[in-house]
């Protein structure tokens, strides 16, 4: 597990330069090679937490790349929050916090991430446990 988790560290750095889908698509393909090496396990809430974290660190991602206030403070009005709300974003740049309030887990939710072509551990697990 550390050795997983440090690969997702190492895909999912936040200021590199590089768009979120190429990221994705990294990880997408890790992710899909590791599930399949697991695919026996049977700790279905592990890998719920796993998915969980990885979604933290790739909010993280995009508030890193986000990186003047301005550009946070719009880009989470584009994704729905209320004006009074977005702007608590360009007080400081502590990422990980960011990225963990519920606000921004409620913009950047599941389906907002699958639309973006990351699928989880989850989602390989079902999908590999039939054969």
């Amino acid at each position: 597990m550390k050795r997983f988790k440090k690969r997702i560290r190492q895909l999912t750095r936040g200021h590199d330069r590089e768009a979120i889908e190429v990221k994705l698509a990294r990880l997408d393909r890790y992710i899909r090679g590791w599930t399949s090496y697991f695919r026996l396990a049977e700790t279905r809430r592990l890998f719920a937490d796993i998915d969980s974290w990885i979604r933290s660190r790739l909010r993280m991602c995009l508030m890193k790349q986000w990186f003047k206030p301005r550009t946070r403070v719009r880009k989470m009005i584009e994704l729905g929050l209320p004006v009074d709300e977005a702007k608590g974003y360009c007080q400081h740049k502590r990422w990980w916090f960011l990225a963990q309030l519920h606000h921004t887990r409620f913009a950047m939710n599941n389906r907002w991430w699958h639309k973006r072509g990351f699928r989880g551990v989850r989602f390989y697990m079902e999908r590999f446990a039939n054969t």
